[in-house]
């Protein structure tokens, strides 16, 4: 997307704006949610499988388990018609749910989220790009892939908060 008829910004302006870049070279715009993580595009960042990302949470390792310690996890994206058809022999099917959603972890990847990690973010590229929305009820399904809503698709809302708060 091009900002057309735009004029250049002056200069140590929109200081929260971010060049996602490959090999030195711009690929994606993003916007820093903190001073840690900049929200971008999915596609930006993951909407490719097998990119590796980082998961995070408190939740439980088996079913029932209390968790102490904030574990952390290397998984790969999953493409979304794979996961979909991995999903298909459950009645909880994520062909029903919208389409903002990014798969990644678990399903033969010996490990993902689960009960207790919802809410907490997938990490791709050191950019927070999904949500743990969906996490297996209690890893009742290690088979198929975790289920993150993917941030990208509320941007815009995202956005407005952040002006809102800073007013």
């Amino acid at each position: 997307v091009d900002i057309i008829n735009g004029k250049k910004a002056s200069k140590n302006s929109l200081q929260y704006m971010v060049s996602v870049q490959n090999n030195k070279a711009h690929e994606c715009g993003g916007f820093l949610i903190s001073p840690q993580y900049v929200l971008t595009a999915a596609h930006c960042a993951s909407v490719k499988s097998n990119t590796q990302c980082l998961v995070a949470g408190w939740g439980s390792t088996k079913q029932r388990e209390v968790v102490n310690d904030l574990l952390a996890l290397n998984v790969s994206t999953v493409d979304i018609h794979n996961c979909k058809e991995a999903w298909k022999k459950y009645k909880e099917s994520i062909t029903k749910l919208p389409p903002n959603i990014i798969c990644a972890g678990g399903y033969k990847q010996n490990g993902g989220v689960c009960l207790g990690d919802s809410g907490g973010p997938l990490v791709c590229n050191s950019m927070a790009v999904g949500i743990v929305s969906f996490s297996t009820k209690g890893c009742k399904y290690p088979d198929v892939p975790n289920i993150f809503t993917d941030i990208s698709k509320y941007a815009r809302w995202i956005k407005e908060v952040f002006n809102i708060q800073k007013s």
